[in-house]
């Protein structure tokens, strides 16, 4: 967690919160596009702190992330991003 925001385990418990809300919006029906962008906003506000743990060398406990496990945490931040716009239905279809 940036220091910038300080009490890590405090955020740590309000994001897993909020994951677990839009989790929960994504699978009814009628919240699920929102929960879906809503999600897509969210995983790109908390890729900044993985970002910080890459670019400052954190560790988390006793694992360090090589680079290439660091390249593989992004790919997988930039998926669910996907994911969660793809469950979003976006775009927009165009009607015929």
């Amino acid at each position: 967690m940036p220091e910038v925001l300080g009490f890590p385990e405090f955020w740590v418990y309000v994001s897993g919160l909020v994951e677990i809300i839009l989790g929960l919006g994504m699978i009814l029906p009628v919240s699920r596009r929102r929960a879906g962008f809503s999600t897509a906003i969210f995983l790109v506000m908390v890729y900044w702190a993985n970002l910080n743990m890459w670019v400052n060398d954190i560790s988390i406990g006793d694992t360090d992330f090589t680079t290439f496990e660091h390249m593989l945490r992004a790919t997988a931040q930039f998926g669910m991003i996907w994911l969660t716009l793809w469950i979003a239905e976006w775009p927009v279809k165009k009607e015929k």
